[in-house]
């Protein structure tokens, strides 16, 4: 496969930028923080960042804790702008590298259903670009009043006025995975002692749009947007004292594509004409990772080809350049079970941060994913890459198969087919064995109908529901295999609830909650997760009943961010 070659790097520099702008430094206002109802400190002002102090429990030297929020720990920034000459006094804060974070995809990128937003007060020093100047603003045309600014959602307002159509820069519908990312990657270097890492956050995705729409070659505003905040971002941060270093492209992305048996050409494609772009506009010595995550709610061809499939196999053919973080089937999804709830997108910001963190630190990423397949009689073995052991089973997902495909009911997930013929093998037993899985199929390997032809292995690959979307659904694509991956997000919040003893049912304020999330006290079962919560998120019922006393009780909830197994297929002679 030949990239296409990257020819139109000088056009969009002609095109865009500052113009003769003036550039200064703005000292930030002093400002006090008052704790929010999430442990998030909110600023006093939008003009900069707050040194702010999580509640819950401190974090550990890892950047996670057993049961309450990470500690947070902010300094201030002072922010470019474009409106003036003023300067303030010498920068004295964080070390002078802006990390800059690119979003792409479709619908899922930019907050679809991801209303009421949550992430609408400032934590940290993160920034955004803001254009103050007459609408159409962000038109990139050489005026603007451009300025980095506190990072909160919306990363602009929604709608934005000036603007006809839903692509960039009036691309945005509610809350995005940016401001969790920025922040939880924040907090992960603050907690492995290296440092307040401060990132710019670009969003540019088009809803409902192809990657063929939104890539280099696309007709849309989308990766010129990407490319042109670059150059504003790259010019503020300089005139600040600063340097700018574009670290990830995070696409969140596939739904559009799911029949398109070239999609990791495009990937690649996509990985590639940022690698070319970007550095010249930083001077950045260092490349750009592509990361992305499978889409788990569009139905894959019959034989499980398309964006799903080839968004792992990008990851496993191109290590270093492009990253799967895994798969999104064991998320919580709005009524729609095609897009996520505003919590639902601060979970996805979570693990994009983990997976950036963990490429900054050095260790690279590793989705829990498949290593080899091999069969003997009517046993198959699959073994896995395992970067958090041991593994495990996460007995709250609903088993799948249950009424249709139901070879595969005690499959936990796992499907098995004869190459040959096509026909479903019944699998009689999944057991974890190390870091292997072991299946038995469910028949007797002297009978003579083990397959001649070999046998394919698929994990998460079909539904039971052809034609509709379920996400997060009994009958969507799913299953059961998970990591133990410590990490405890920034969403962690301890509260105060009204239960009864021998309830699953309890009652409170849970805003910022969903569905799988895990609870923890001192007189709870372990494992025990949120199932369900009204339309009001004043009830939530959990996997287990309460076994104290009526009454009020503390509880922490956070996130569900272990590891789930990968969307895959393999075969096996």
């Amino acid at each position: 496969m030949s990239l296409r070659a990257p020819l139109r790097g000088a056009v969009l520099i002609a095109a865009m930028g500052c113009g003769a702008c003036t550039l200064a430094i703005v000292p930030p206002p002093a400002t006090g923080a008052s704790t929010g109802s999430t442990g998030e400190a909110s600023s006093s002002s939008g003009a900069s960042a707050t040194s702010t102090s999580g509640a819950g429990a401190s974090a550990s030297s890892s950047g996670s804790s057993s049961g309450g929020a990470p500690g947070t720990t902010g300094g201030t920034t002072a922010a470019a702008t474009t409106s003036g000459s003023t300067t303030g006094p010498p920068y004295t804060g964080p070390p002078p590298v802006f990390v800059g974070i690119i979003g792409s995809g479709q619908s899922l990128s930019v907050g679809v259903y991801g209303t009421p937003i949550l992430s609408n007060t400032t934590k940290y020093d993160n920034l955004k670009l803001e254009d103050d100047g007459p609408d159409p603003r962000y038109a990139f045309d050489g005026g603007g009043l451009f300025s980095l600014v506190p990072l909160l959602e919306p990363i602009r307002p929604v709608p934005l006025p000036g603007w006809s159509d839903d692509q960039y820069p009036n691309n945005l519908y509610g809350e995005t995975p940016h401001t969790a990312l920025a922040n939880q990657l924040t907090a992960l270097s603050l907690a492995a002692d290296a440092g307040n890492l401060i990132s710019i956050q670009t969003v540019v995705g088009w809803s409902g749009h192809c990657l063929s729409d939104i890539d280099k070659e696309g007709t849309g505003r989308a990766y010129p947007g990407s490319l042109a905040e670059a150059r504003v971002a790259a010019a503020l941060a300089r005139d600040a004292g600063r340097t700018l270093r574009y670290d990830a492209v995070v696409l969140t992305h596939g739904e559009c594509d799911d029949g398109n048996l070239d999609y990791e050409a495009g990937l690649l494609q996509f990985w590639s004409d940022y690698n070319f772009d970007l550095p010249p506009i930083t001077g950045q010595d260092g490349g750009v990772v592509l990361i992305e995550t499978q889409q788990s709610t569009v139905d894959p061809y019959p034989d499980g080809t398309g964006s799903m499939l080839e968004q792992w196999q990008a990851g496993v053919d191109h290590p270093g350049q492009i990253i799967c973080a895994g798969p999104k089937y064991q998320y919580n999804y709005a009524p729609d079970n095609l897009h996520l709830p505003a919590a639902g997108y601060i979970r996805l910001g979570e693990k994009y941060a983990e997976v950036i963190a963990a490429i900054e630190a050095g260790r690279g990423w590793t989705p829990l994913q498949p290593s080899g397949v091999t069969h003997v009689g009517n046993t198959v073995t699959v073994s896995f890459q395992d970067s958090f052991p041991p593994l495990n089973w996460d007995d709250n997902q609903p088993p799948g198969h249950q009424t249709v495909n139901t070879a595969w009911a005690t499959g936990r997930g796992f499907e098995v087919t004869d190459l040959g013929t096509g026909d479903e093998l019944p699998i009689s037993s999944a057991a974890l064995s190390g870091d292997s899985v072991v299946l038995t199929l469910g028949f007797d390997p002297d009978a003579g109908v083990i397959p001649d032809g070999g046998i394919k292995v698929g994990y998460a690959m079909t539904g039971d529901a052809l034609g509709t979307y379920e996400g997060g659904q009994p009958s969507g694509r799913h299953g059961a295999l998970r990591d133990s991956d410590p990490l405890v997000g920034i969403d962690a919040q301890t509260l105060s609830v009204q239960v009864t003893q021998g309830s699953v049912i309890i009652s409170g304020l849970f805003n910022y909650r969903a569905i799988w999330d895990r609870v923890s006290s001192a007189q709870l079962p372990a494992e025990t997760v949120v199932v369900g919560i009204d339309s009001s998120y004043s009830y939530i019922g959990l996997s287990n009943p309460w076994p104290g006393p009526t009454g009020t009780a503390e509880l922490t909830f956070w996130h569900e961010e272990r590891n789930y197994c990968v969307d895959f297929q393999m075969s096996a002679p």
